[in-house]
């Protein structure tokens, strides 16, 4: 997989909204970026699906896309400037309106 594959799956799927189960846009996705239909079955690409799947939950990601930056989890495409601005100044998360956020009650925790 490519950055340039990656980038047009999140275009296509999550940044427009669009439902990733209509078949038809699934299939004009896998055509353009050159992925045969049988490959998906294929014994080989499950396993490392579900290999990066339990990889990933293990690790404490949560959504897509995450990006895991010394240890702190930035997840949702609208996550991303405020990781910018993290890795501007890793003192953002220092100040007192963080640390309030940090004893916050979960709302919903992940099954593991």
């Amino acid at each position: 997989t490519t950055p340039a594959a990656v980038r047009r799956i999140f275009d296509e799927i999550w940044a427009t909204g669009a439902d990733p189960a209509d078949g038809a846009r699934f299939a004009a996705l896998r055509e353009a970026l050159g992925i045969e239909e049988t490959r998906l079955g294929e014994t080989e690409v499950k396993e490392r699906l579900r290999h990066n799947t339990e990889e990933a939950a293990a690790h404490g990601v949560f959504g897509v896309p995450t990006l895991e930056i010394d240890g702190e989890h930035f997840w949702g495409v609208d996550a991303m400037d405020f990781a910018k601005a993290y890795l501007a100044d890793a003192t953002i998360f220092a100040g007192e309106a963080m640390r309030r956020v940090d004893t916050l009650p979960l709302g919903a925790e992940r099954r593991r």
